[in-house]
């Protein structure tokens, strides 16, 4: 937990140092016909500290509200793991699993709330920066997480959804992970809600053109601990930090 309290101080502290900046220029108050666009729809690539190299994926649709506010809805579909999660490789097959894993977790979020514009850029260059805050349901899908495992070998190895007490102490049995598609037929869903407070660093020539990043953190609660391993820690309360990168346009 100090650790993750780190992260977000280190996050933050982050986001405040490159948005300072920024903020401390003065820019006249835009006039009504000066304003470039009523709406932005982008959608692009979740990177965060709880999904591994890639996340999942965002989107995004934004509409004005007047000179500096905006109406931001959004949607996220990602993967969560959980920190204990490590793969072993079998040497028979050389295809790799993650004991005690028992559940993958994939989160869908939708989400309202409102983006305030801290910086305009250029009509053809620089930087426009919105702070964004957000809220939603979060939905938790559950699957169970399936192995390629025999008591007989690799030849006869089936693809098994975990079970704990059958296969916790005979790893060298598990050849493999089986297919991610397999145990959607039984998935379970958990609600909860979250919320999620970012910065939008937008860059690009063209006005109705949408290259950027987005960077803060999500913190996301659900009404039980979700079991995503059979070993301690598994939670209910979910921190993050991300980055999105993202594409898309203006109108």
């Amino acid at each position: 937990m100090k650790v993750r309290q780190k992260l977000f101080t280190v996050l933050f502290l982050g986001l405040w140092l490159m948005a300072s900046p920024l903020l401390a220029q003065k820019e006249a108050p835009a006039e009504e016909d000066e304003f470039f666009y009523e709406r932005e729809l982008t959608y692009g690539i979740n990177l965060n500290t709880n999904g591994g190299l890639i996340g999942g994926v965002a989107g995004k649709y934004a509409i004005r509200i007047d000179n500096r506010w905006f109406h931001h809805i959004g949607l996220e579909i990602v993967n969560v793991k959980n920190p204990k999660e490590e793969r072993l490789s079998n040497p028979q097959t050389n295809q790799s699993f993650i004991p005690q894993k028992m559940n993958y977790l994939f989160v869908i979020r939708p989400q309202y709330g409102r983006e305030y514009l801290l910086f305009k850029k250029g009509p053809e260059d620089g930087v426009h920066l919105n702070a964004i805050a957000a809220v939603g349901p979060s939905f938790g899908l559950l699957k169970p997480y399936y192995i390629l495992y025999s008591a007989t070998g690799p030849n006869d190895a089936q693809s098994v959804p975990y079970n704990s007490a059958l296969h916790r102490r005979n790893t060298t049995n598990i050849y493999g992970s089986g297919s991610l598609f397999d145990g959607f037929d039984q998935l379970n869903v958990n609600l909860g809600i979250s919320l999620k407070l970012a910065l939008s660093f937008e860059f690009g020539q063209f006005n109705d053109n949408v290259i950027g990043i987005e960077v803060g953190g999500i913190a996301e609660q659900f009404g039980r601990k979700l079991e995503i391993m059979d070993v301690a820690p598994n939670r209910s309360l979910f921190t993050s930090g991300f980055i999105t990168l993202y594409y898309g346009n203006k109108e």
